[in-house]
């Protein structure tokens, strides 16, 4: 079994503290992007909310 859930978790961990790093957008988008694709994978809510956050990225 695998525990792609976690490592969505810490892609949306790191992509919370590149952004309070600033001037990492390439990594957070990165980091966003692939939690997306895992939440979509296994058909988690979540993916709506972090595609949100993806679309606000420079605004």
């Amino acid at each position: 079994m695998q525990a792609t859930h976690y490592e969505a978790q810490a892609l949306v961990h790191l992509a919370d503290l590149a952004s309070r790093a600033g001037g990492r957008e390439d990594l957070v988008r990165a980091c966003l992007s692939r939690a997306v694709a895992i939440h979509e994978a296994t058909g988690s809510r979540l993916a709506e909310d972090l595609r949100r956050r993806l679309e606000d990225l420079g605004r």
